[in-house]
């Protein structure tokens, strides 16, 4: 399809609990945390290194005699916002950035609806704007809401950065960042306060953990590694404004953007800095432990030795709720499988093929049990019994509700790792029980989906008159089995797309779909690009000639695709004449068409990343949000199949019957088409005017949104 047309970004907003960031540790506690920098990333100063936004700075060495009986409980962020702050642009950059179109005054790159920006520290990320904190986001190209950290706009330039105009002031004049305050728990009366021990024996540890970047976008990162990871899975860190190496702190690697400063138990590091074996639950690292439920320093002693009594979680250690569904289980599963990796523990649990609905029944066993429990083993032996008729029915249950959903690129309820839960052979079996296929390149295709839109430049004349589409976009091949025609499964979206695009050149270099060459406008014959009366006139001239030519029946006859479908038979042959002069360059009507794809291989993007990632293979997916490529021979899509949609999205008819109900008018029509007239009702009137004769057309409410699946196409009269 062409590309789109700009339309301004939405962003469904997703309300996500708030996890209650626990106290900081005493070597690190602050006497009082400052508050995220708007763009949820604090500017980089030499004595307070960035940090991810709702979580307090590190100090510039620990504090030794730091007081402690006030105990501060810091107000975070939403994880939304926090975590688009701490994953590095690096993985949102994208290598086609020469096929944009040049920035556009509000300094966007827009192309086929999806929008690009540049960097100020170079390179070019997808964005997508972000309703709650009002600026655009990094987004990968398969995410339905942004990711990344938000992104703003470098003065009036065309390049964005991740602090906003704010922060680019001068420090000694521009106003500090407004402080969080802190929220204090009331302190006990004197005579009523808990002991040490007592403190010791609370059902909450009071073990946290501070979060600080690995890099700084603006400079100089905050921490420098001096060594790490060891056996327990601790790094020393420098500050890099620090004078020796002795104002090290210890760290766990928290993702690839974030370190987070903890304590080691007492007594478990030697003179060097390492740390010691762990005498009780040796099957568990230290990092194990804090990744599991965010415990360091002395907590881990606690953990271990009741552990090592009870064989169970302790009921104050609080598994973490960080990460997917499917990072959690796999933490979880170390319970029951201490000794095995967590890739091993994640190949363990695919082999279960459990229901979505089993999933947190399952993590909720693990925690009170330490085990895997017996209805997971049950269900187990059930799914590998490939010869029980109803193997896929709860299953089938359970996920055919979201197809729709997946499909158009709106919001479900189904793990974005779904196909991670099941293994290789449960999985095809299912997708093929509910209607896939999967073609020679590995992608899932259906054969039932009803109707597909496309906007096109192509008029409805050409189409009657040659009896087919062409597939003409030249897609590389890994989608579909034969050529792919691109188009949408919604008929909304398919108004996004404006006329006279294609892979490089505009399509209205073409006369003709049979045209195998562009040709030459008019004025570039003089060397002129400005458009001129004169050439003008020429145009016109030759448009009218061409539809009156096309209306006498001097061009190619129809073909035999009209019968056939999009089947076989011989390919229809191009015209290869080169530097003839076009008389299209002025179209700006441009046409939707609703094709009849009932029996004929539909690829879906948004299914096949949802049912069928496999990072191991090179496929071709559709590459726009609600966008499936037709399978289409040499000999295009038949005529038989096409509908115009009238601009009001309410009414179609076939493209036979409006050509029928033009008669002579058709050559006028078109040459005026051509000729760059916006006549866009006159074939409304046509549409109108085969209902009115009896046609058949298919109609639609004035608001409906109108998906594939809504349409249900007229029994034949025959």
């Amino acid at each position: 399809m062409s590309p789109r047309t700009p339309v301004k970004p939405t962003s469904s907003t997703i309300k996500i609990p708030v996890p209650k960031t626990p106290d900081l540790p005493e070597s690190l506690r602050p006497s009082l945390p400052t508050g995220p920098h708007a763009s949820g990333l604090r500017p980089h100063h030499l004595d307070n290194p960035a940090v991810s936004g709702g979580q307090a700075p590190a100090l510039g060495r620990p504090a030794i005699n730091t007081p402690t009986e006030q105990n501060l409980q810091l107000t975070d962020l939403p994880d939304q916002a926090r975590s688009a702050t701490s994953r590095s642009l690096e993985s949102y950059r994208v290598s086609t950035s020469r096929a944009l179109p040049p920035p556009d005054p509000q300094g966007l790159r827009i192309i086929k609806n999806r929008h690009y920006v540049d960097l100020d520290s170079g390179g070019t990320v997808m964005v997508a704007y972000d309703t709650q904190l009002e600026t655009y986001r990094a987004k990968r190209s398969n995410e339905l809401l942004p990711s990344g950290p938000a992104l703003y706009r470098i003065g009036n330039g065309s390049t964005w950065g991740t602090e906003p105009m704010a922060a680019s002031v001068d420090q000694a004049t521009a106003s500090p960042p407004p402080r969080k305050r802190p929220r204090l728990v009331d302190e006990p009366a004197a005579e009523s306060k808990p002991s040490a021990e007592d403190s010791r024996a609370a059902d909450t540890p009071r073990a946290s953990a501070v979060v600080v970047a690995k890099f700084s976008y603006s400079g100089q990162p905050p921490y420098t590694r001096l060594a790490g990871p060891d056996s327990q899975g601790y790094y020393r860190l420098k500050k890099f404004d620090a004078d020796n190496t002795e104002d090290s702190v210890y760290a766990f690697s928290k993702d690839d953007d974030n370190w987070v400063l903890v304590d080691p138990p007492e007594g478990r590091m030697d003179a060097n800095g390492q740390s010691l074996a762990a005498e009780r639950l040796p099957a568990w690292t230290d990092h194990e432990i804090w990744e599991h439920y965010g415990l360091h320093g002395n907590d881990i002693t606690r953990f271990r030795s009741e552990v090592e009594t009870s064989g169970k979680q302790p009921q104050w250690a609080n598994a973490s709720q960080a990460g997917k569904t499917r990072e959690q289980l796999i933490r979880a599963l170390k319970w029951a499988h201490p000794d095995k990796s967590a890739e091993e523990r994640g190949q363990i649990l695919q082999g279960y093929n459990l229901l979505p609905s089993m999933l947190p029944r399952l993590q909720q066993a693990l925690q009170e049990h330490a085990r895997v429990p017996d209805w997971a083993q049950t269900h187990k032996l059930q799914s590998a019994t490939e010869t029980d008729p109803r193997r896929f029915d709860l299953l089938e249950q359970e996920v055919l509700p979201h197809i729709r959903n997946i499909r158009n690129f709106e919001l479900h309820s189904l793990d974005p790792d779904f196909d991670a839960y099941y293994t290789r052979p449960f999985l095809e079996a299912f997708l093929l029980k509910i209607g896939y296929r999967k073609n020679i390149h590995g992608c899932l295709y259906r054969t039932d989906i009803p109707a597909m839109f496309r906007t096109e430049d192509r008029t409805p004349f050409e189409l009657a008159r040659d009896g087919c589409m062409l597939a003409r976009e030249n897609h590389p091949p890994g989608s579909t089995t034969k050529k792919a025609l691109s188009a949408t499964f919604s008929l909304s979206d398919a108004k996004n797309y404006s006329v006279g695009g294609g892979p490089g050149i505009g399509q209205l270099r073409y006369n003709r779909q049979t045209n195998k060459y562009p040709g030459r406008r008019p004025e570039s014959e003089s060397g002129s690009d400005a458009d001129s009366e004169g050439s003008a006139d020429e145009s016109s001239s030759n448009a009218s000639q061409a539809a009156s030519s096309s209306a006498s029946g001097s061009t190619r006859q129809p073909s035999e695709a009209a019968s056939n479908g999009s089947g076989s038979g011989a390919p229809i042959s191009l015209d290869s004449e080169r530097g003839y002069t076009t008389y299209r360059h002025r179209q700006i009507t441009s046409f939707i068409y609703m094709i009849d794809t009932r029996n004929v291989e539909v690829v879906p993007g948004q299914e096949n990343r949802f049912f069928n990632h496999d990072p191991q293979r090179s496929n071709f997916f559709p590459y726009d949000d609600i966008e499936g490529h037709i399978s289409v021979s040499d000999r295009g899509v038949s005529a038989e199949r096409i509908w115009l949609v009238n601009s009001s999205l309410t009414r179609a008819a076939s493209v036979r019957a409006i050509h029928q109900a033009a008669g002579h008018t058709a050559a006028d029509i078109e040459s005026a088409t051509w000729s760059g007239v916006d006549n866009s009702a006159v074939y409304d009137q046509l549409i109108d005017q085969v209902a009115e004769a009896g046609g058949t057309v298919l109609n639609w409410p004035a608001d409906g949104k109108i998906f594939a699946d809504d349409v249900t196409w007229p029994v034949s009269r025959s």
